[in-house]
This record gives structure tokens, sequence and C-alpha cells, in this order.
């Protein structure tokens, strides 16, 4: 019984983490097609192509990893993510997402040195 459950919360863990990669892909991914440039809107086509292919389990290339990591840049630094993405984090670290954005900053990093 404890097994289950103990199997259950990890599986529901897991679930929430792949729900805000997945969020923050997307809400990345419009960032990039909504800027002025076509060669970055080919790039937000080939990273959506690049996360069906990840979803469905297909094999990729190290390659491909590299060529989407620079998209990614500081952007997942804790001192450089946008509002959507801290609120995001928020919620999934247990947080209310109240306040500035300083502030969220401040309690996911307090969060973040509970667990280490």
């Amino acid at each position: 019984m404890k097994e289950q459950e103990a199997l259950k919360k990890r599986l529901n863990a897991r679930i929430e983490y792949a729900k805000f990669l997945q969020d923050t892909v997307k809400e990345m991914a419009k960032e990039v097609q909504n800027s002025s440039s076509g060669e970055i809107k080919k790039t937000a086509e080939d990273l959506d192509e690049f996360m069906n292919k990840v979803r469905k389990g297909t094999g990729v290339t190290n390659e491909e990893i590299l060529g989407f990591a620079k998209l990614f840049n500081d952007e997942l630094t804790l001192d450089n993510i946008s509002r959507p993405r801290l609120v995001n984090m928020c919620k999934y670290m247990g947080i209310h997402p109240y306040g500035t954005d300083a502030y969220l900053r401040f309690m996911l990093r307090k969060r973040l040195q509970e667990f280490t």
C-alpha cells in the first residue's frame, strides 16, 4: 500500500514537471515566433517539430539538442526568466505566486535552499 502511494506521488511529480517544461517550451516558442526575424520564425517551427519528436519518443541527435540549446541561453536562470515562468515555477514548487518578480525569485531561492 505504501509502495503504491509512493509510486503514485512520484508519477504525479513527474507529470507536473513535464507539464512545467512543456509550458516553458511553448512560451519560449511563441516568443521566438512573434519576433520579426524570418530566421527566428523558422527556428520556432523547427523547435516545435523537435519537441514533437521528443514527445513521441523518436530519437534525437546531440547536434539537434545543442542547436536548440543556444535559443535558451540564460533564459532559464532565475534572474532572467519572465514573470509567467516565475509563476509556473512557483506553482510547481508549491509557492503562492503573489508579489513582485523579485519576491517570487527570493521565495524560489529560499525553497530551493531547503532541498539542498
